[in-house]
């Protein structure tokens, strides 16, 4: 019979076969369609009498797309980029999870490999072609990328490309993150509340524009830089220090020289954080930073 363009043959109650270009056995107890794998004992018939798929081998039904009204996913295979404490957390909550049969974390660290269902995997978190070699070897259902430095690389976007899903932001979104500069002027584009800054690739102005500015300030590496690229200097001498130790190369090296100098806000750091498609919102827990 014909489900949106596929052939679906009930053989056992225990095996479906579908042809067709996009779709294939996965292997004697689950089927492969679009890319998502389900078990064929949880696909159910609306019509017939059957609750589920029929244990008579040989077995034909006729159906069609509208009686078919659940699929349930069979049990899923998640890679988790990176190996910090992020990660970990992570592995921890989707190893709870029972639609989710294994959990690949790359690198990993002692505690991922102390989880459940998880396994360590040695490809550095920043390698990306290594990453998508592995899932498309493994048949991961769905990455997740805890590290800023991969969705800067473009891993979702490589991964997008490759027609696998990825839970991050692409390359150009996950910029905001990544580049101090770009997020201060999208702010300032968007009419964002943000604290007044200058943005600079060049000593002698970013130094001007600490003589003459207020302290304390607070001296920002533009890149990434481990959650450690900022000074909060209480008076002009610490912030040009800052400044020319940064944009030297020294402070967080050759690639992260530029500066975001900005006023310093008195109050509560804390963090609103959602899951966004880009049309839609689901609001997480909220989170407040603290650093030595």
């Amino acid at each position: 019979t014909l489900l949106n363009g596929v052939y679906l043959q009930l053989l056992t109650g225990a095996g479906v076969q579908l042809f067709e270009q996009h779709a294939r056995l996965a292997d004697a107890h689950t089927v492969q369609l679009d890319e998502r794998r389900y078990s064929a004992r949880n696909i159910l018939v609306a019509t017939g009498g059957w609750p589920s798929v029929p244990d008579v081998p040989g077995h034909e039904h006729v159906i069609t797309s509208n009686e078919i009204f659940d699929l349930e996913p069979f049990p899923m295979r998640l890679l988790v980029v990176g190996g910090g404490g992020r990660e970990h957390a992570l592995t921890w909550r989707l190893v709870q999870s029972p639609r989710v049969s294994r959990v690949y974390v790359a690198p990993g660290n002692p505690g991922t490999a102390a989880e459940p269902k998880a396994e360590n995997i040695a490809i550095a978190a920043d390698d990306v072609q290594a990453l998508l070699e592995f899932a498309h070897r493994n048949t991961v259902d769905l990455t997740v990328v805890g590290p800023e430095a991969p969705l800067v690389a473009g891993i979702t976007d490589a991964f997008t490309a490759a027609g696998l899903a990825c839970l991050g932001p692409t390359a150009h979104a996950a910029r905001l993150e990544g580049s101090k500069t770009f997020a201060k002027a999208f702010m300032s584009r968007h009419g964002i509340p943000t604290a007044a800054y200058g943005a600079f690739d060049d000593l002698r102005e970013a130094l001007s524009f600490v003589a003459r500015s207020a302290a304390p300030m607070v001296v920002k590496a533009d890149g990434l830089a481990g959650g450690k690229g900022v000074v909060i200097a209480p008076d002009r001498d610490t912030a040009a220090e800052a400044v020319m130790a940064i944009m030297s190369g020294s402070a967080f090296g050759a690639a992260n020289r530029g500066v975001v100098i900005e006023e310093f806000l008195h109050g509560e750091e804390v963090s609103f954080i959602v899951m966004a498609d880009g049309r839609n919102a689901v609001p997480l827990a909220t989170s407040q930073d603290h650093k030595a």
